[in-house]
């Protein structure tokens, strides 16, 4: 099992998603965590190339799954505790697409 290394963000998402946190934190995923940490990457890296200005914080992720096509996550704006924002993931031909519900008023 190779090792990858993850953030500090990155291991607390999956360590609140997944049981078995040691083997997480050491960087060991198995191919489903890998494919979850790979949509949360994504939505990440999104976030910062369309909205570069603002800092956001990841809440929670609901992975895609056998039975759930997209992945869903929460986010707000660092700093705040006020409003909840959602994004989704889905496959594309590509990779993955996103799309959001925050909009910078």
């Amino acid at each position: 099992m190779e090792k990858i290394e993850l953030t500090e963000m990155e291991e607390k998402i999956l360590c609140e998603l997944y049981i078995d946190e040691d083997r997480i934190r050491e960087g060991k995923l198995f191919e489903y965590q890998k494919e979850c940490l790979e949509q949360l990457r994504f939505a990440v890296n999104y976030l910062k190339e369309k909205y570069p200005d603002v800092e956001f914080e990841i809440l929670t992720i609901n992975p895609k799954s056998k039975l759930n096509m997209i992945t869903r996550v929460t986010f707000k704006e660092t700093g705040t505790t006020d409003r909840q924002y959602a994004l989704v993931v889905e496959p594309d031909v590509d990779g993955w697409i996103a799309r959001d519900d925050y909009s910078e008023e």
